[in-house]
């Protein structure tokens, strides 16, 4: 996920990227990955940093929407506690692109613009998009393989610690024994 948080944010020529999921039925946000260029947060995995009530974040992260700001004085007034908040981290420009697993907004990728001279290229909103599907689909692969081992690990147990004999037959006639798995 890191890997993929730093090829994202190179690609767009920013300095770190995040990865941020809502919590409380979508109410707040909780970054739970972070990339950065500099030496201080390169690689960096944040342990359960909470957000501040961003409703615009929200708002905008949740309407499935690519959102690209060029410079923060693009940000409408109803954003002025995220604007405050990017400012005190150092962010110039951002972009948000959301999250997908299964069916559900999980969260978004926040890509951060942290350098004084304004960004040279514009961020492509198709990349942001395939990037951003390709880790709801990573994260979405590791949700069910997470309930695919908990299953196995669940059946084993029946099957190990059953009082009688268990077995299928396979279409050979062969005889397998479940407890054998």
């Amino acid at each position: 996920l890191i890997e993929s948080l730093r090829d994202m944010a190179q690609a767009c020529g920013c300095q770190r990227a995040s990865l941020f999921r809502f919590e409380q039925d979508g109410q707040a946000l909780l970054e739970t990955a972070r990339w950065s260029l500099s030496a201080l947060g390169g690689g960096q995995r944040p342990s359960s940093l909470a957000s501040p009530s961003p409703s615009w974040t929200i708002a905008a992260a949740r309407s499935g929407r690519i959102v690209i700001v060029g410079d923060l004085s693009e940000l409408p007034a109803d954003a002025a506690v995220e604007k405050q908040e990017l400012d005190r981290q150092g962010v110039r420009a951002f972009s948000l692109a959301p999250i997908t697993v299964g069916s559900e907004i999980f969260g978004f990728v926040r890509i951060d613009y942290t350098l004084d001279e304004p960004p040279t290229e514009p961020v492509d909103p198709t990349f942001l998009r395939v990037c951003s599907a390709l880790i709801g689909t990573a994260l979405e692969r590791a949700e069910v393989e997470g309930r695919l081992r908990e299953s196995e690990v669940r059946h084993r147990l029946l099957f190990e610690s059953a009082p009688i004999s268990l077995w299928r037959i396979d279409y050979s006639g062969v005889l397998r024994y479940l407890e054998d798995l």
